[in-house]
């Protein structure tokens, strides 16, 4: 690439108009992730000659690296003008409309691109990622397998695919691709990392949980251990991030996170800027694309009640995610990102934020990997991600008081905030018009109805001995499940519970997927609802709450397995709170079996549910702790926060 460079600079030597060199050494300074000048160069050979398409679709290709959509775009038109049959601005064009969210208009350009060039591995590619997200997984994954049919050696389109094995919980297909990736691509660690972080979403017991989890830090530690080579280029959408599926082991994730985040302390970072010149303090709220939905949900009435004192705060999201956090949060100001992962952390520092709040921290391989980069003096850890980063520039974990045991500290690599509210602003939901009753869901009225209505990944195999306890102590007891999205996941439990619950198994009901309105409607027919073990409700939490109905929950050591509690903590109830497995079903049961003792129980929860919406106190309790953080980001002590507690003041 240098001496390409340096034979074009050459040429312009010689011939200083010369439009076709100046274009090339533009495109070389986009392929350096220099866009500003890849920007300006390839203006300069427009402007020499502004007929060529070529020139009009690779100034496009720096101004989307940039981040600027809507001029990249008017670029690709501008190509398109001049040769209609340009696939490859069809196929950028189309790449433009899919960052902004425009899911229809990329298909239609994918195909428009490979229609005029069918072997075209790379709209193949981005074709079948625009599928994966209109969830078309069979469609996606014929599009991967054409990309790589055109293209063997192509590393892009097999961790795309691999990545779609993992999320449709085939693991064996997943395995074999990275691995024929791998083959392909020896020199690729972050393939060899993607193999290692295949984890099931169903173990057959606990022992099996912790020898997967054994043999998983073996290997990260493994990698840490050579050189593990790594560009930052490599990193968005790589899938390197550590399994999600950890979550739902009930062990100490800290370990693991911590091995992981050595294998990335190379990572080539610049000292943030401080931005204690400007005016106003700035806190950063970091949202990345598809987790938008989660977030609105829990801070959208919160954020519309903060008022802060001197600071400004600002969303940090996706272009496909803008347009629908103006419409959420009319008056929020957005910094939207997107392009290649040093594009977005430049972007990023460059908006010289105090604070920056990650509201989750591993769910993608960007929300991932961006702390790494210390984009501003204090960074935080929020609850949408409910365990420690492992990431040695997260300087604080914000929680509660309410859900955090006596000595939490050590399981976080961040320094613990424990705040004096439930940290959330909720609205109580709205029930449907009419409840449709226990008979419309398959039920007869002498059933007692024990739903669990949560993720089938939070089915831990401990949990199968307090199933099968209910079902045991209470003949008229049924046991109701919902169905999971992957077609994989509930064959999965069916099996382990063939086994593990055979005596009773005719009393275990899997009802299809649920609308949430009929969800709802299934909450309201439940007898008790049951909490699994280790990963707690969240959201259903409050909206059996909301219904008045009992939860029965017997909580774990760390935060993911305490939701319950922790609401009923605010509600000042302790009932239902089991300490042991026999407590567990022993509770489920009185409730269920006693009519009286439920509805006596109904009533006290729908009266104590008042204090969980509507909280003022947590809209006060993060004014309090954003203002600390902002304080100690002027202070010039982000970075040394250390380890231990911090309670918000009273």
């Amino acid at each position: 690439m240098q001496l390409a460079e340096q034979i074009y600079l050459q040429i312009i030597a010689v011939e200083p108009n010369h439009a076709d060199a100046i274009h090339l050494l533009g495109v070389i300074a986009r392929q350096m992730g220099k866009y500003e000048v890849a920007v300006e160069t390839i203006g300069r050979a427009i402007r020499l000659n502004g007929n060529v398409a070529a020139y009009h679709n690779n100034l496009g290709n720096a101004l989307k690296d940039q981040g600027k959509l809507d001029e990249a775009a008017a670029c690709y038109r501008r190509a398109l003008e001049l040769k209609s049959e340009y696939a490859e601005a069809h196929n950028n064009l189309a790449a433009v409309f899919k960052e902004q969210g425009k899911l229809d208009e990329a298909v239609a350009g994918y195909r428009r691109a490979l229609k005029l060039k069918p072997d075209y591995a790379e709209a193949h590619n981005n074709l079948a990622n625009a599928l994966r997200e209109q969830e078309k997984p069979e469609e996606a994954v014929a599009g991967y397998r054409h990309a790589l049919e055109l293209k063997p050696n192509y590393a892009e389109a097999y961790n795309h695919l691999g990545s779609l094995w993992k999320q449709q919980e085939r693991y064996a297909e997943a395995r074999e691709t990275y691995e024929n990736a791998l083959r392909s691509n020896p020199d690729r660690d972050l393939l060899r990392l993607s193999i290692a972080a295949i984890c099931p979403a169903v173990f057959e017991s606990g022992t099996a949980i912790d020898e997967y989890r054994a043999g998983l830090l073996a290997q990260v530690e493994n990698l840490a251990q050579g050189k593990f080579n790594v560009e930052v280029s490599q990193l968005a959408g790589s899938g390197a991030e550590p399994p999600f599926s950890l979550l739902y082991h009930g062990r100490n994730d800290r370990p693991i996170k911590e091995a992981w985040a050595r294998l990335f302390r190379k990572l080539p970072m610049q000292e943030t800027v401080r931005a204690g010149s400007s005016p106003r303090p700035k806190l950063g709220l970091v949202v990345t694309q598809s987790h938008e939905g989660i977030f609105l949900r829990w801070c959208t009435e919160l954020l519309r009640r903060l008022q802060p004192k001197g600071w400004e705060i600002v969303v940090v999201c996706s272009r496909a995610g803008e347009r629908q956090f103006r419409a959420a949060l009319n008056g929020i100001q957005l910094l939207p990102v997107c392009g290649p992962l040093d594009q977005i952390v430049k972007t990023v520092r460059e908006a010289r934020f105090d604070v920056l709040c990650h509201w989750e921290t591993g769910t993608d391989s960007v929300n991932y990997f961006l702390p790494y980069f210390r984009l501003a003096p204090v960074q935080c850890n929020l609850l949408g991600m409910q365990v420690t980063s492992g990431i040695p520039q997260m300087d604080y974990y914000l929680s509660s008081e309410f859900i955090e045991v006596d000595g939490a500290e050590s399981h976080y690599s961040e320094k613990l905030l424990r705040a004096r509210s439930l940290l959330g602003y909720h609205i109580r939901p709205p029930l449907p018009v009419a409840l449709k009753p226990r008979e419309a869901f398959g039920f007869r009225t002498e059933q007692h109805l024990y739903v669990c209505p949560q993720n089938l990944r939070k089915f831990h195999p401990e949990f199968d001995s307090l199933l099968a306890g209910i079902l045991q102590a209470d003949p008229a007891a049924v046991v109701v499940i919902v169905e999971d999205r992957s077609l994989c996941v509930t064959p999965m439990l069916r099996r382990r519970f063939a086994k593990t619950l055979a005596e009773v198994l005719d009393r275990v009901v899997f009802l299809p997927h649920q609308s949430y309105a009929d969800y709802l409607c299934l909450t309201s027919a439940a007898d008790v609802i049951l909490d699994p073990l280790y990963y707690s409700g969240g959201t259903t939490t409050l909206e059996a709450l909301s219904l008045g109905k009992a939860i029965v929950t017997w909580p774990s050591r760390f935060q993911i397995g305490r939701g319950v509690l922790a609401s009923y903590r605010k509600m000042g109830i302790t009932g239902f709170v089991a300490n042991d497995a026999a407590e567990y079903v022993r509770m489920a049961v009185a409730l269920g079996t006693d009519a009286d003792y439920r509805r006596a129980t109904e009533r006290e929860i729908l009266a104590a549910s008042e204090a969980l919406f509507e909280d003022m106190r947590a809209v006060r309790e993060y004014q309090r702790v954003f203002d600390r953080l902002v304080e100690e980001a002027r202070s010039g002590l982000g970075s040394q926060a250390g380890s231990g507690a911090w309670h918000s003041p009273k």
